[in-house]
């Protein structure tokens, strides 16, 4: 199975909103083809620069074996 076979399926089986937002790194290019990007608007480096911190953190820690329990 593929991502993109995967994504659908998933994104069949929980029944998602219409313009669900999907955080990857876009690592295989069969996902970027598949995946709608959003183009109505210009880009702006802040819009997500709280939630990209949050993540690096979280990797960051990840990394040196710490988990914080939530």
């Amino acid at each position: 199975m593929n991502s993109t076979t995967a994504l659908s399926k998933v994104i069949d089986y929980r029944n998602f909103p219409k313009g669900l937002v999907f955080h990857s790194d876009y690592c295989s290019s069969e996902t970027r083809k598949y995946l709608l990007f959003n183009k109505i608007r210009k880009g702006n480096c802040w819009n997500k620069a709280v939630t990209e911190f949050f993540f690096g953190s979280l990797k960051r820690e990840m990394e040196y074996n710490y988990f914080y329990k939530f």
